[in-house]
C-alpha cells in the first residue's frame, strides 16, 4: 500500500498530474498494481461509492479516493507482491499474488506446479 505519496508535478513526466486535476499535495492511500482482497460488504460499498466519485485517470489512485471516501481502511498483506516472488513449491503455497512475470513460460510453469500441488 502506498501512503503519503505526492503527485508528479513536472508537466514532461508521464505520471503527470496538474493542480487542476488534483489540487492536494499527497494521494490518499492506494494500492499499486491492483491485487486486492475485499469482502463482499466493502465491495458494495466502493460501488456504491464510485457512483457518486469524479472518474480519475489512474485507477489505482481512484480505488484510493473511492475507498477514502467509503471510510474504508486498506491493509497490506504479506502475502501479495509487486514483483517477481523468488520461487520455490513450498514457499510460494501462501502467496496471494506476485506481479512482475516479463516470461510468460515462466509464470505458467509456476501456476502449474502450484495447480499440481493442489495450491492454485
Amino acid at each position: 500500500m502506498s501512503g503519503h505519496a505526492s503527485p508528479i508535478r513536472q508537466w514532461f513526466s508521464k505520471w503527470y498530474i496538474s493542480l487542476e486535476e488534483y489540487p492536494f499535495s499527497q494521494w490518499p492511500p492506494f494500492v499499486p498494481a491492483g491485487a486486492y482482497l475485499v469482502s463482499r460488504v466493502s465491495l458494495q460499498r466502493i460501488l456504491y461509492t464510485s457512483y457518486y466519485t469524479k472518474l480519475f485517470r489512474f485507477d489505482d489512485v481512484y480505488i484510493g479516493l473511492v475507498t477514502k471516501k467509503a471510510g474504508l481502511r486498506l491493509l497490506h498483506s504479506d502475502h501479495i507482491y509487486l514483483w517477481e516472488k523468488s520461487y520455490d513449491a513450498v514457499g510460494f503455497r501462501d502467496v496471494v499474488a506476485s506481479h512482475g512475470y516479463h516470461n510468460p513460460e515462466r509464470l505458467l510453469a509456476v501456476w502449474t506446479e502450484q495447480h499440481r500441488l493442489g495450491q492454485a
